[in-house]
């Protein structure tokens, strides 16, 4: 679950969705 407010931080909302 870390990994992913990483990725939405880093990445757009839409990157967060698609993944």
């Amino acid at each position: 679950m870390d990994e992913e407010f990483e990725f939405g931080d880093k990445a757009p909302p839409s990157f967060d969705r698609n993944h």
